[in-house]
C-alpha cells in the first residue's frame, strides 16, 4: 500500500538578507515581487523602470547582490539596463522576467545564453527557488557571467 503512504511536504524556498534591485513596470506585479522578497527576508529596492533603477543603484552606497527586471519596459529594455548596471557593479547577479510567450526573440535570445529567466505570472514559491538558486551561482544561474559587455546583445 504503497500509495497510500503520506506525502512528505514540499520543501519551503530559503530566502535570505541579500539586496535585491527589482525592475518592473507594472504597479500590482512589482507590489507582489516586493512583499514576496521582502517576506523572505532579501532587503530590496524597488524601481518602476530603468531610469529609477539608474537612480536607486547610484545612491545604494551597498552591495546590490541580484538585479531582478523585467525585460520589455519602455525607453530602456531589461538587459540593456543590466549591461549598463554591470558596469558599475560588476559581480551583481541577474534575472530577467517577462510575460510575453517563449516565442518572443527576446526569450529565444536570453534562453541560448543560458541567462537566468523567470516567466510570469511567477508564483512565490518558484520566485523564491529562482533567486536563491541564482544568488548561490546553483541550478537555475546563468551559465556565465553576465557584464557591461552584454548590453545590445539580446535582441528584446
Amino acid at each position: 500500500m504503497d500509495g497510500d503512504a503520506p506525502r512528505a511536504p514540499a520543501a519551503r524556498a530559503a530566502g535570505g538578507s541579500e539586496t535585491v534591485l527589482l525592475v518592473e513596470d507594472d504597479t500590482a506585479v512589482r507590489k507582489f515581487i516586493f512583499r514576496a522578497l521582502v517576506g523572505l527576508g532579501y532587503k530590496v529596492l524597488a524601481a518602476g523602470g530603468p531610469g529609477e533603477a539608474v537612480g536607486l543603484s547610484q545612491a545604494h552606497e551597498g552591495k546590490i547582490d541580484l538585479l531582478l527586471t523585467d525585460v520589455v519596459m519602455p525607453k530602456m529594455q531589461g538587459p540593456d539596463l543590466a549591461g549598463r548596471l554591470l558596469v558599475e557593479r560588476p559581480g551583481m547577479k541577474v534575472v530577467f522576467m517577462s510575460g510575453y510567450t517563449d516565442a518572443t526573440v527576446a526569450h529565444k535570445d536570453l534562453a541560448t545564453a543560458g541567462v537566468p529567466f523567470l516567466q510570469k505570472p511567477i508564483g512565490p514559491e518558484v520566485l523564491a527557488r529562482k533567486v536563491r538558486e541564482v544568488l548561490d551561482g546553483g541550478q537555475g544561474a546563468s551559465e556565465r557571467p553576465i557584464d557591461g559587455r552584454d548590453a545590445g546583445r539580446y535582441n528584446c
